[in-house]
């Protein structure tokens, strides 16, 4: 049985729901044969990393659709890995590298859930875990714009505090969460999807996320 309290996201103008989690990559792990660093510059070996991030992953990739599938009851024609990417039936699994200097950065990973799973709270949270996520951050991507500004009346009559305000953006704190808001998305960051989704869901937590996005949502 889902739980009432989980976080819903059934019937809200919501295009697509990202989770976004990341971990530390050294350049040389993918591109084994440097010797002379000071030949190549940080966005070419950026360019090179990513060229290469789907042959890098693919035993890690092959471990991960298995247990998905298993766990999704997916068959075998339905998920799959595409070069840096895994596809599933109404979402995508993608890495991506960000350099923060010639010889590291960040392996940036994205999972991006259509509409069809938002009435699936515990779904959202099997998925995670077969994915080996433990994503902090959540992004929604609106199919109306909203203004920004507008949401801060709400905001702060719900315990949110507003620590940055621009046309385009506003950023608000309620206790160790943070929201943020633009035209086209809503940012939320200190929630793990175990404690919003599904029968194993956090009730306070899922309430706070809740009454933020229905806020939100009333001004699209």
């Amino acid at each position: 049985m889902i739980s009432p309290e989980s976080f819903d996201l059934e019937g809200y103008p919501i295009s697509t729901l990202t989770f976004k989690d990341w971990e530390h990559l050294d350049v040389n792990d993918v591109l084994t044969q440097i010797k002379r660093w000071s030949t190549y510059s940080q966005e070419y070996l950026e360019g090179r990393v990513n060229n290469n991030l789907g042959e890098y992953l693919e035993e890690a990739f092959g471990v991960k659709v298995s247990k998905l599938r298993k766990n999704m009851g997916f068959s075998t024609s339905e998920v799959g890995v595409d070069g840096n990417s895994i596809r599933f039936p109404g979402g995508v699994y993608v890495a991506d590298y960000i350099a923060d200097d010639k010889k590291s950065g960040k392996l940036i990973l994205s999972l991006s859930l259509e509409s069809e799973w938002f009435a699936r709270p515990s779904d959202i949270s099997s998925i995670v875990d077969s994915l080996g996520m433990v994503s902090e951050e959540m992004v929604l991507e609106l199919i109306k714009p909203i203004q920004p500004e507008s949401l801060i009346p709400g905001l702060e009559a719900k315990g949110w505090e507003i620590c940055s305000q621009l046309g385009c953006k506003i950023i608000a704190k309620a206790s160790t969460y943070t929201l943020i808001a633009t035209h086209s998305q809503i940012t939320f960051r200190g929630f793990s999807p175990k404690e919003l989704f599904g029968d194993k869901s956090d009730k306070e937590k899922a309430k706070i996320a809740s009454n933020a996005l229905a806020l939100i949502i009333g001004k699209v």
